[in-house]
């Protein structure tokens, strides 16, 4: 009998089987059974050894075997603490360190300045000053210096004195450039300390007078709003001891003109600016001149202002909520003249819907008006809205129009007129006995 027929299997299955194990060769499992040596008794019902995982591969390099201890074992001393998630994370800028001395029981640490605030006097403008601040512990603990904090970036501290014993002394250097300061200067430096609260902070003060070679004060002409012409007047005196002279004069701005008036020859100038509101809005100008001093020869005064418009009106656009039947709304639109010296006329006010009621008040004639608008009751916009136009005899406004729309909000309605209540009447109690009183 054949395999075939013994199996009722077809001959081209059984090919294919036979085909599919040579290209695939053993499992695994079999080919790890076929490689361990056969072994006598109950050995061989056991499960089949696996391969030496220590034996090196002859194809491959060797690789060192890790140690099965944990690294801080193969020193000698104490274990290594592990990094906390803070530190993994990383400190925040500007974050206060934690102490790192740790105090005992009945350790308690105290600080004093010998000079909490420092007085540099009158110094050069450009030249830095350098000043130790001393400190003594007068505690029973060592005092930490956690963090100097200096309160601007001209001042800078240098290498302090983080730890000091009870009784010792400690120093804490600080700098201050004067490149950019001017006049009276007082600067702060907050000492953060391992002190118990409240004074664990200590606030250190560094001040005195900044003097450039040519002041001027106050340091810019600064007009605000200016409409017309306006004058500011600036002092300016020569601290050194060459004899100034001021000369050619320049402004980069034909908004503002200068001119110089002598006060003390060689010493004290006035500058006089000038400005005429031309155009509208945000003008600035910068004003230079020769002083005739080698160490400072050129001098540099700026000036600012900021111009209206000749005629201003506001609000330029009315909007309006949805009235309740019986709410009368009312709007006003205010008109300011700018140029006094112009006297400002209103003409031709009308609105596109006759059932408004409009008015005019001049509360300072020429200058200021107040045009009132009384809408009709349960007023409804049109889809394009309404329209306040009226004329002016300004040349840089003669037609002002003020669109009028309905927004989709909430209703308007009337307040509800305020009602006084009478004091609820008292309530009469029984006491104790039953009684009412």
């Amino acid at each position: 009998m054949t395999v075939a027929n013994r199996f009722k299997t077809p001959m081209p299955l059984i090919l294919t089987l036979v085909t599919c194990a040579i290209v695939l060769g053993p499992s695994p499992t079999v080919a790890a059974q076929s490689e361990a040596p056969p072994e006598s008794g109950s050995a061989q019902s056991e499960a089949p050894p696996k391969p030496d995982a220590d034996k090196p591969d002859a194809d491959k390099t060797d690789i060192p075997k890790k140690p099965s201890t944990p690294p801080q074992q193969l020193f000698e001393g104490p274990p290594v603490p592990k990094p906390s998630a803070a530190s993994l994370r990383g400190a925040r800028p500007g974050a206060i360190p934690k102490p790192t001395v740790q105090l005992k029981p009945g350790q308690i640490p105290a600080i004093r300045f010998d000079t909490p605030v420092y007085d540099f006097g009158r110094v050069l403008s450009g030249s830095k000053v350098n000043h130790d601040y001393w400190f003594t512990n007068d505690g029973s603990g060592p005092v930490e210096i956690l963090a100097v904090k200096p309160s601007c970036g001209c001042t800078a501290s240098g290498d302090f004195d983080r730890i000091v014993e009870p009784g010792e002394s400690g120093r804490i250097p600080i700098e201050v450039d004067t490149a950019k300061l001017k006049g009276s200067v007082t600067k702060s430096v907050t000492i953060h300390t391992n002190i118990a609260a409240p004074n664990k902070t200590v606030l250190l003060q560094i001040k005195g007078d900044v003097w450039n070679l040519i002041e001027v004060r106050p340091t810019a002409a600064n007009f605000g709003k200016l409409t017309g012409t306006a004058q500011r007047k600036l002092v300016i005196t020569n601290n050194s001891e060459q004899v100034a002279e001021l000369s050619d004069i320049q402004s980069n701005s034909p908004m503002f003109k200068a001119e110089i008036r002598v006060i003390e020859p060689g010493k004290k100038f006035e500058l006089i600016v000038t400005a005429q509101a031309t155009g509208s809005g945000q003008a600035s100008g910068k004003i230079t001149m020769s002083t005739g001093i080698a160490d400072h020869p050129t001098l540099e005064v700026f000036a600012n202002a900021h111009v209206p418009p000749a005629v201003e009106v506001g609000p330029r656009l009315i909007k309006l909520r949805p009235a309740a039947p019986g709410t009368q709304q009312k709007q006003r639109v205010y008109v300011r003249n700018n140029q006094p010296e112009k006297p400002l006329e209103i003409t031709d006010l009308k609105v596109s819907n006759p059932d408004i009621k409009l008015s005019l008040d001049e509360q300072v004639p020429g200058t200021k008006f107040q045009i009132i608008l009384e809408f009709p009751d349960g007023y409804r916009a049109p889809p394009g809205g309404d329209r306040l136009t009226f004329s002016t005899n300004a040349a840089s406004m003669p037609t002002v129009q003020v669109p009028i729309l309905q927004t989709g909000g909430r209703i308007a309605r009337r307040p509800a007129p305020r009602q006084n209540n009478p004091p609820a009447a008292a309530v009469n109690k029984p006491d104790q006995t039953g009684t009412n009183r």
